[in-house]
Formats: structure tokens, sequence, C-alpha cells
């Protein structure tokens, strides 16, 4: 698979929460790495709900984190939570039934 690499950096100082990022089937690992090289973020997650080689696309241009985050969380049964610059991955069982 082709691995478009356009970039991805923050477009405002480290107090704002925007990134822009363009990439075709990205792995959810690399795109996690990119955005704490590239941010002040830093993410959390088990490794066992995680599928760090699941492949993603991300079209964002100056959009805010949480936005980013929706891309790539999509379809995988994960939600975040923001505190401060702490990113935690969850598991969404807000449409699991028990």
């Amino acid at each position: 698979m082709l691995l478009c690499l356009m970039g991805l950096y923050l477009i405002s100082p480290a107090q704002t929460n925007r990134l822009t990022a363009h990439y075709k089937e990205i792995s959810i690992g690399s795109m996690f790495e990119l955005i704490q090289v590239q941010s002040d973020f830093i993410i959390f997650y088990k490794d066992n709900q995680v599928d760090l080689s699941q492949k993603v696309s991300i079209n964002a241009d100056n959009s805010p984190i949480e936005q980013v985050l929706d891309q790539i969380l999509a379809g995988t049964g994960l939600k975040y939570k923001i505190f401060d610059r702490q990113i935690i991955l969850v598991q969404d069982t807000t449409n699991q039934e028990t």
C-alpha cells in the first residue's frame, strides 16, 4: 500500500489544539506517534484495546485535535477523553448491549 506522507504539523502555537494532517493508509500507531512528536499531547491507552496496525486515512486542515481524533478512531470501538495535554483512549461502551 502506498503511504502518502504529506505532513502533520501544528498550525498555531502550542497553546492551541489545531493540527493539519494529510495521510492515506497510515497505521493508527504511526498517527499517534506523529501527534505526540508534533504537539504537546501524550496519548495513553491499554495495549490490548488498541490495534495500532489498523490503517486510517486522515484529511485535516487546521482542525481541532478532537476532529483529528474523531477521524482516527472512527469505527474502532474507542473513544477519547482529553485532560490538559493528555489524551486517554477507552473502550466506547455506549452502544454495546448489556
